[in-house]
Parts: C-alpha cells; structure tokens; sequence
C-alpha cells in the first residue's frame, strides 16, 4: 500500500488518494545506488540540494577575493545561504552523513560499491532529508 501511495507502484486497480497535507515517502529495502559514486557520494545524494547551498557559500565566500566582485551582491547571497544552511543546520554535514545509521562503522565512505557486502551496500542508500539530524534550538 505505501508504494502505491508513494507513486512507485501503479499496478493496481482502484483508486488512492492521500489526505491533503499529508506526504508519503518510500525507501525501498534494496536501494538504486550509483556505481560511479563512493559510499560516501552515493548517501550525500539525499542531501543534494543542502549540500549545494554550502558549495555555493563557500565559491561566494572565494569570490570576495576578486577585485571585480559586487560586495554588495556577494553579500545578499552570503547571507541568504547562511540562513538556509543555518535552518538546515548543514554546516556540519559530513559527520552527519558518517553517523547516520552508524554508517562509518558500515563501510568505508571512500569504498567503492564493488567491494561491499549486501547489507552494506543497504546502508549506504542515499540519506532522506529526514534522516539527517534536524537542528536544535537552544533558544
């Protein structure tokens, strides 16, 4: 039932529908990972957009050296990107990556796909973004 409500399954007759406001997400036992990638680049995929925003801050952060770089426009999007990795809390996100799942303690995050046994090849599916710990306030 969840795939079909996942949209992964639609060999079925009938009709489902979720209730509004409601999301479903489906992590399948035996995970699509890429070959081409490392461990550690086949679970950053989950993440890809948050990682994006700390690339982008730190080549924003590199451009402050050029002498031909709008500061001002260089600093409305440094500010912006630290918002959303702050509200990701993504400044640390390596070590998320390794301890999730104890992943580190699985395979080796520089290991190629080849070498790992099943079940380590199941821990190294791609991170959803809820998986990945959520901030905390201390506010």
């Amino acid at each position: 039932m969840l795939r079909i409500m996942a949209g992964v399954d639609d060999g079925f007759t009938g009709e489902a529908r979720l209730t509004p406001g409601f999301s479903v997400g489906f992590l399948p036992q035996e995970p699509q990972l890429d070959p081409a990638k490392d461990v550690l680049g086949n679970v950053s995929d989950g993440i890809g957009e948050t990682k994006a925003f700390v690339e982008r801050f730190n080549e924003v952060c590199a451009s402050f050296g050029d002498p031909d770089a709008d500061l001002e426009a260089l600093l409305a999007e440094q500010a912006d990107l630290q918002d959303k990795i702050d509200a990701a809390g993504a400044w640390d996100l390596e070590p998320h990556l390794r301890d999730s799942d104890g992943r580190a303690e699985v395979a080796a995050p520089r290991h190629g796909l080849t070498k790992l046994s099943g079940g380590e090849r199941r821990a190294s599916r791609p991170v959803p973004p809820a998986v990945v710990p959520a901030p905390t306030c201390s506010c």
